[in-house]
């Protein structure tokens, strides 16, 4: 009888020892498990958050707001056309005077440039003292004024798609007949085009601000 029980006991306590390590063995592998887990949330965490800018936003942000020009009664269509023009009509192009920093800047619109190609426009004022002064001419592209002998403006003009924005060399200090061209070469060595006139009017001119990244002038946005 004491040998039986003494068997039973050891008995109980070897199945005991199996069943907690068993035990053990379960609990370690569910927190293998659910660090696994954890790290997948994590890593899907990381996935999720991007440092890829807003090209939205950022288009938003870099849209440039046109310069609204106003309508200047210092204004003239050029109507005055060289013989043999087909590249602009009368009255199809329009000089608009403006001012800035003690000079005049004449903006022509109403050009198609694409199709008219590289072209000079230019300006001068005719004193009522007599004779021109201030003359210039700039290209609108290369090529655009070749065989022109007169010298160019103080700065290049600015293209702003089919809007011109030329500041010009003229003082509005002047007084006289301004002079607003746009020419092009004809191939045998003299220019094709027209020009406008208006009285100088430094009182009337309205300011620009030239260098602006878009203008907008009779309802239209031009891009520079």
């Amino acid at each position: 009888m004491r040998r039986t029980s003494t068997f039973m006991f050891a008995g109980f306590l070897i199945a005991g020892f199996l069943l907690f390590t068993g035990a053990c063995s379960d609990s370690g592998t569910d927190d293998t498990a659910d660090d696994d887990s954890g790290n997948d949330s994590t890593s899907s965490s990381v996935a999720v958050e991007s440092t890829e800018p807003d090209d939205s936003q950022s288009d938003d942000s870099d849209a440039a707001e046109p310069t609204m020009l106003e309508p200047s009664p210092v204004s003239a269509t050029i109507d005055q056309l060289y013989p043999g023009t087909d590249i602009i009509t009368a009255g199809q192009v329009t000089a608009d005077w403006y001012q800035e920093g003690g000079n005049y800047v004449v903006v022509y619109s109403g050009l198609d440039l694409a199709s008219i190609g590289p072209a000079c426009p230019g300006n001068s004022i005719e004193l009522a003292s007599g004779g021109f002064s201030s003359v210039s001419n700039a290209p609108t592209a290369e090529g655009g004024c070749e065989g022109a002998t007169t010298p160019e403006p103080p700065q290049a003009p600015q293209i702003c798609g089919d809007l011109i924005v030329y500041s010009t060399a003229i003082s509005t200090s002047e007084e006289g007949t301004l002079y607003g061209s746009f020419e092009q070469p004809s191939g045998s060595g003299g220019f094709v085009g027209g020009t406008s006139t208006v009285a100088a009017d430094a009182a009337s001119a309205p300011e620009i601000q030239t260098g602006a990244a878009a203008y907008s002038l009779g309802g239209t946005d031009y891009t520079c």
